[in-house]
């Protein structure tokens, strides 16, 4: 089982995605060649769902610079971020994004 964590802008540009794999570990050598260089991280937790640390780490380090460019030169602008879950609030808050939470696990169904 792999989740995907993904971002389109509303400019049609894609945040490079995350890529979270069952398990304890994972290899970096499992992935074909042709996947090297390409718009993903990868990550992994025991139940193959994303949790904190890895939302976390999405939001800091692909999500924010990602897009961080775009509302640049509006230093007052606000980004909004629509996502199912996990507290994040208060460096969304510092960098001037707006969360709005969906229920857990509803955004299949959504």
């Amino acid at each position: 089982m792999v989740t995907m964590v993904e971002c389109i802008c509303n400019d049609g540009t894609v945040a490079p995605s995350l890529m979270i794999f069952k398990g304890a570990s994972h290899y970096y050598w499992w992935y074909p060649k042709e996947i090297e260089g390409s718009n993903y991280t990868f990550g992994y937790s025991p139940n193959g769902y994303i949790d904190h640390e890895l939302l976390f780490l999405w939001l800091c380090d692909i999500f924010h610079p990602a897009t961080k460019s775009k509302v640049a030169n509006q230093p007052n602008a606000w980004q909004l971020l629509i996502y199912d879950g996990l507290d994040v609030l208060e460096f969304c808050y510092e960098q001037k994004i707006l969360v709005f939470c969906l229920p857990s696990h509803a955004t299949h169904i959504l």
